[in-house]
């Protein structure tokens, strides 16, 4: 018996065939998975953290604007002016955390963790 024989061109042809078909499906089970799991963050947990503290423990917001994020009344948004709003995209959704100024520091007064596809 010959070590060295010569495989059949359609016996090759079916083993990579099959290789490539089981290469793209891995490939795409990898990609359909969320990049980072779904660990939701409870709401207000960040209350009463400073901005400097928030900034320490999750780094630069994604975005960050003025004023407060969602639909508020205006009482509420009187209430609490004047707000900014960082934003985080963590933990498979969106972090909004608002501050505002209280005795001369930053301090969040709400936060909210919204998953990643949730619809209104």
């Amino acid at each position: 018996m010959n070590p060295m024989r010569k495989i059949p061109r359609s016996v090759g042809f079916a083993f990579l065939l099959a290789l490539a078909l089981l290469l793209s499906f891995v490939v795409w089970r990898l990609q359909s998975r969320p990049s980072s799991p779904t660990k939701p963050v409870p709401d207000d947990a960040y209350v009463g953290y400073s901005r400097d503290r928030i900034i320490q423990e999750l780094g630069k917001p994604s975005q960050e604007f003025d004023g407060h994020y969602g639909l508020v009344s205006a009482v509420y948004a009187t209430k609490f002016s004047p707000a900014t709003t960082l934003v985080y995209d963590i933990s498979g959704g969106t972090l909004y955390i608002s501050i505002r100024p209280q005795l001369g520091v930053q301090t969040c007064f709400v936060s909210t963790w919204v998953p990643t596809g949730t619809q209104f």
